[in-house]
């Protein structure tokens, strides 16, 4: 045995060795030339090692993909080589196989563990840092990478790679252990150590690691290999004391039934032998392989994340009576009270609270102020504070109101699925937004409360398709509500999802639409004819966002439903589950399932409908557009996550805080020239105003503050930059090509009339508050192209980063 390494190494099985790293290879390479948003796509990027000839190239794929069996690796952490010595390839370093939360996944519900994995069960505490890898190359050098990178970075963002191994650096120092003894160790036992760099100093987390607590925990030796195969703990502890790495703590279970038991247990108080943790990993066997899955307390650090979103909002101007406190509104109002004149006091503070520091100990401040911990918080309130707060005591008396809001485009069924349920249901309401005159303003949700006052529920019909719409209704639910101070509103989404199968459902639409002619408030096919309806649904199905309950305003619903527009007959489908849904959830709604005849007698009776409404529209309305533009796709936020994964720069980044204060913009566009512009660039405006948009000079329904498309306009564009600061983010882009009905043609841009900077064409992805303007994007890029600014933080997009086809629009 070597006197480096502190055991005997384990030799690997041949049915571990039986798939090689050029077969792993091979398939990564073939996954990595599929086109399109499919399944199994991987992502590869490559990097040059300092001191080394070698060259690796990092493989992952998109985080909701690894539940997917069809992958040709799990691993999260990968990074192959070609060792021109064997003429072959390497797995030079590798993290876990991506694993779960106990439920999270099919895989990973509790039955199936117990039913499925063998023991012993090695359970370690979850540590709460940032993933780092440590690994050797072929010629024995040692390289340090983080999830998906490694080396220098050219740019302002904080290097986890860099950073944990100047930390490392730092540990062999002080216990007196060349670099290159832990290179030959490792090089040795062909294996990547896995460590969680724990730091405040230098990125806070939840759990707080500070003086003798930081530093690197090593909690896993992974071998080198396609197939995921770790060492037992009691070597990685070993291995660990040996070169100086934090230690993390663990524990044996031999019996799957002893062991939830006990995690259960723990999840009662968040804690283990009287420390705070996020929670446990465990290692086991799963036919034969190595198996994780993780166990995580909901509790207190549910509370905790509270605490730092509401922080975030009143940093960025929302007042608290704006605020969306879902859960532990006790203990979140108090918190609020406790550090609002703290934060108010020190705007060093804030700008370094949004920079993520300072959030552990402004909390601790306030739990020590309290005197208790969060889950004593937590119990306090479900307990003595719920029962002695006079805000809860009247909650407890409210009547349950119920508003059901789809999220649809033209022709989903919302109309007739809202007339079946009333007719199944008389005393249930229906508004239709088409029935309420222009301008709608505050009337729809106005006469929804009104219908409240005598009905349990009411079914909102309109398309809700935008993050604004329900954004709008939920505000004015707010406002108008305490009209109703004995009301408690339970908001019910009817969610139509529009992107599972676009192709299908755009067919299924726009037939419908056609078919029922001139039988709708506003939408006359007959008069208007075909072409216009179909720009319209058009405009409609190209501004649908999708439902996303994990940020506002969608995480407001209590519950949603999710609906499909398969074929002609879903809609009858989507009534019953819906009424099944509400059955289930709220039997004091639907108290019994009306029987199948019954829902379809009522159906029937809805197709009989016709509006006795018409709204009135001018027609030949000259229009007068604000600016042309190039609409960008929401896939540029997934270009955007994979970048800042991909340099473990996300937490470090603005847009969790536009995310979760709802401060995304909700489309996305390149501005090509604005009105404003047309006097300074009148060749420009023309190019645009008569020329490519001359035949939509003139259109029946042209509603103002909306996108007209041309659908014969479209441009490729690259994605150069993501920049931000502290007040807003925005990507430098370029306008590769374009075509007009598939000729290749140019698409000018304008300078703004007066300016002393270039206008660099950009996409403006969202700032922290309305006082800051889109706008700014544009001197934001001046100033890193003039390095004027040492606090704009900037990454640069993968040269494959290209958006085609994106259409280009007016807006009026």
């Amino acid at each position: 045995m070597s006197t480096l390494i502190p055991f005997e190494p384990i030799p690997a099985t041949a049915s571990e060795l039986a798939r090689s790293p050029d077969q792993l290879c091979d398939a990564l390479e073939e996954a990595s030339r599929k086109i399109g948003r499919v399944l199994g796509k991987a992502k590869r990027s490559n990097f040059k090692v300092d001191g080394s000839k070698y060259t690796l190239d990092s493989w992952k794929f998109n985080e909701w993909e690894y539940d997917s069996t069809e992958l040709p690796s799990h691993a999260r952490g990968l990074f192959t080589c070609f060792d021109e010595s064997r003429n072959t390839h390497v797995v030079a370093v590798r993290g876990y196989d991506k694993f779960f939360s106990v439920d999270e996944v099919k895989s990973t519900r509790k039955e199936v563990i117990v039913r499925t994995t063998q023991g012993p069960y090695e359970v370690s505490i979850k540590e709460n840092g940032c993933i780092a890898f440590i690994s050797t190359l072929p010629d024995g050098s040692l390289v340090v990478c983080s999830k998906h990178s490694t080396g220098k970075r050219d740019d302002a963002t904080k290097n986890h790679a860099t950073t944990a191994e100047s930390a490392l650096e730092n540990q062999l120092k002080k216990h007196g252990i060349q670099r290159q003894e832990l290179a030959e160790a490792l090089q040795e036992l062909g294996c990547t150590a896995v460590v969680e760099y724990c730091d405040d100093e230098f990125e806070e987390h939840v759990l707080p690691y500070k003086g003798d607590n930081s530093g690197l925990y090593l909690h896993g030796l992974n071998y080198n290999m396609p197939t995921f195969k770790t060492y037992p703990m009691s070597y990685v502890e070993k291995f660990g004391e040996k070169f100086g790495f934090m230690k993390v703590d663990y524990f044996k279970e031999s019996n799957v039934e002893n062991l939830f038991a006990f995690l259960e247990e723990c999840s009662k108080t968040g804690t283990y032998k009287g420390r705070e943790t996020e929670g446990f990993v465990v290692r086991c066997k799963r036919e034969g392989l190595d198996f994780f899955f993780k166990y995580k307390f909901e509790e207190p650090y549910l509370l905790y994340r509270q605490f730092r979103e509401v922080t975030k909002e009143f940093i960025g101007g929302k007042k608290v009576q704006e605020m969306k406190i879902k859960q532990h509104r006790l203990a979140v109002l108090d918190y609020l009270n406790f550090v609002i004149p703290i934060l108010s006091a020190s705007p060093e503070l804030k700008e370094n609270y949004l920079n993520n520091h300072g959030i552990i100990s402004l909390r601790e401040e306030y739990l020590n102020h309290r005197g208790k911990r969060g889950i004593e918080l937590i119990l306090e309130e479900s307990a003595e504070g719920l029962a002695n707060s006079v805000d809860s005591k009247l909650q407890l008396s409210k009547e349950t109101k119920y508003v059901l809001v789809p999220v649809a485009t033209i022709g989903c069924g919302k109309t007739t699925t809202a007339l079946t349920m009333v007719n199944l249901f008389p005393s249930w309401s229906h508004i239709q937004n088409d029935n309420i005159p222009s301008p709608v303003g505050d009337k729809l949700v106005r006469g929804a409360l009104e219908l409240l006052i005598c009905s349990p529920a009411v079914i909102i019909d309109r398309n809700n398709h935008q993050f604004r719409e329900r954004q709008h209704l939920f505000d004015q639910f707010e406002k108008f509500g305490r009209d109703l101070p004995h009301c408690a509103f339970e908001f019910i989404c009817l969610n139509y999802k529009v992107r599972d199968d676009q192709d299908t459902v755009w067919d299924i639409t726009t037939k419908r639409v056609l078919s029922r002619g001139d039988n709708h408030q506003s939408i006359k096919v007959e008069t208007d004819g075909p072409g216009l309806v179909n720009g319209i649904m058009k405009g409609f199905f190209n501004r649908y966002q999708p439902v996303d309950p994990r940020r506002n305003p969608d995480k407001l619903f209590d519950l949603v439903i999710d609906l499909s527009v398969e074929n002609e007959n879903s809609t009858l489908n989507n009534v019953e589950k819906i009424l099944s849904c509400l059955n289930e959830r709220y039997p004091d709604l639907v108290p019994t399932m009306p029987s199948h005849e019954r829902i379809l007698d009522a159906f029937t009776k809805s197709l009989e409908y016709k509006p006795t409404i018409t709204k009135i529209v001018k027609s030949e309305k000259k229009l007068n557009p604000q600016y042309y533009g190039i609409s960008i796709s929401s896939e540029v936020l997934e270009h955007i996550e994979q970048l800042l994964l991909s340099n473990g720069a996300m937490d470090d980044s603005l847009l969790p805080f536009l995310k979760q204060n709802n401060r995304v913009q909700e489309t996305f566009h390149v501005t090509l020239i604005h009105r404003l512009e047309s006097r300074t660039n009148p060749q420009v405006w023309k190019t645009y105003g008569n020329e490519l948009f001359a035949v939509q000079r003139n259109m029946h329904g042209a509603s103002k503050r909306a996108p007209l498309f041309n659908e014969k306009l479209t441009a490729d564009i690259c994605l150069k930059r993501l920049v931000w600061n502290h007040q807003l983010m925005c990507i430098e882009a370029e306008i590769l090509s374009g075509k007009a009905d598939g000729n290749p043609t140019n698409f000018p841009v304008a300078n703004k009339p007066g300016a002393q900077t270039p206008k660099i064409p950009h996409i403006t992805i969202g700032t922290i508050s309305e006082k800051v303007q889109p706008v700014q994007s544009n001197a934001l890029l001046n100033s890193l192209h003039d390095g004027e600014d040492p606090e704009i933080r900037f990454l640069d997009f993968p040269d494959s980063s290209i958006l085609h086809d994106q259409k280009l629009f007016m807006y009026i």
